[in-house]
């Protein structure tokens, strides 16, 4: 039988959320160190010695890119989190039931 302990829900779903602050800061300064360097990289072989344009627009692309895929991240742990609390309120009431 399922026992649910809310404080320990509770905990989990902090640590869900101190884990999505820590992965959006994460993706974003993913997505602007692999823009910047693959954009300058393409640029560098398209046209020598302006890599630092492509750098330039990959690190401002990267940021957009970043902070949208970053959302959907965080959104995909609220989520779960959510979903780990209804489960605890149902398997509450149900064993208020029994």
């Amino acid at each position: 039988m399922f026992i649910y302990e809310h404080e320990r829900t509770k905990l989990i779903v902090l640590r869900l959320r101190a884990l999505s602050t820590l992965l959006r800061l994460a993706v974003i300064a993913f997505s602007v160190v692999f823009m910047g360097a693959f954009l300058s990289l393409v640029n560098e072989y398209i046209t020598r010695g302006t890599w630092w344009v492509g750098g330039l627009l990959g690190v401002i692309l990267g940021v957009a890119f970043g902070m949208i895929f970053s959302t959907a991240v965080v959104a995909i742990i609220e989520w779960m989190a959510q979903m780990l609390v209804a489960q605890g309120e149902i398997v509450e009431s149900l064993r208020k039931r029994a």
